[in-house]
């Protein structure tokens, strides 16, 4: 029985690792999707005339995957110690 429970515990721990690997590659994927589609509407509005609405635009989906990688460093730092 514990040979049973120990391949089905690797099993398991094995998807995990495999979920875990598609999760942050889709992370990357999406990230970036929302980052280029954040700079050409910025500037979109920039060409069009709305200086402003354009800059912000441009920003902040920069300033929101920064903000992510950070957060996610220090979270990967709370737990290595």
């Amino acid at each position: 029985m514990a040979e049973g429970q120990s391949g089905h515990r690797q099993k398991l721990e094995s998807r995990v690792i495999w979920f875990d690997g598609i999760r942050a590659t889709l992370g990357v994927i999406f990230g970036f999707l929302i980052a280029i589609t954040g700079i050409g509407a910025g500037t979109w509005l920039i060409y069009s005339g709305f200086n402003i609405y354009g800059l912000v635009s441009l920003l902040a989906p920069l300033a929101v995957i920064v903000g992510a990688f950070v957060y996610q460093k220090r979270e990967e730092t709370k737990d290595t110690k």
